[in-house]
């Protein structure tokens, strides 16, 4: 009985562990807006393998930054523990409603996508 409440504790903060993300807003003009993915409650180590991708309305996404490729225009992925930032320089208007994800990888291939981030740019 024991190992059986054990296990079931054990699947239980497996399941509660999570990536998490927050909506933004920015001004347009601003230098840059950042979207922090918090992983900290997922794994306790750097895993091997972060990326940003952008999520479309068909459900299609396009890798935008990575742990390999850390900059790409005007996105970059900032790296901290337990933190995965994407670095957006200078917002302009029609980056208003881009919907971002953070997905994180373990090297035991455990695989963990945060909730949907949507930016909102503001004109001044």
């Amino acid at each position: 009985m024991a190992l059986l409440l054990a296990l079931l504790t054990l699947s239980l903060i497996a399941h509660c562990q999570s990536v998490t993300t927050s909506d933004q807003e920015a001004k347009e003009g601003d230098a840059e807006v950042v979207i922090t993915c918090d992983y900290s409650q997922f794994t306790a180590v750097a895993p091997p393998s972060i990326q940003w991708d952008e999520l479309y309305e068909d459900r299609s996404t396009i890798n935008l930054v990575n742990d390999k490729k850390i900059q790409n225009g005007r996105f970059k992925l900032n790296i901290k523990p337990g933190k995965a930032d994407l670095v957006m320089s200078q917002p302009i208007r029609d980056d208003s409603h881009r919907t971002f994800q953070c997905e994180i990888r373990t090297a035991d291939g455990n695989i963990r996508s945060s909730n949907p981030s949507i930016l909102t740019v503001y004109c001044e």
